[in-house]
């Protein structure tokens, strides 16, 4: 289900590749619905916790002279 799929060595210009009649995969329908039933359970028990939303849309940083390895979560 995972996999990506095996597809042809691209050969040629850069123009047939960025072009204008580069064209986009589409992704098939089933998996686009496994991905939203997905999301909708994850969003859900986000919403259950308070500050999780946030929590998880921060991103990672460290001060100066803070070791990661020494951080206790």
């Amino acid at each position: 289900y995972f996999k990506h799929e095996q597809v042809a060595k691209l050969t040629g210009t850069e123009e047939e590749f960025f072009g204008k009649e580069a064209q986009k995969k589409a992704h098939p329908a089933h998996k686009i619905a496994d991905q939203k039933t997905a999301d909708k359970d994850v969003v859900a028990a986000v919403a259950k916790v308070p500050y999780l939303a946030s929590y998880l849309a921060s991103s990672f940083t460290l001060s100066k002279g803070q070791a990661p390895h020494t951080l206790q979560f």
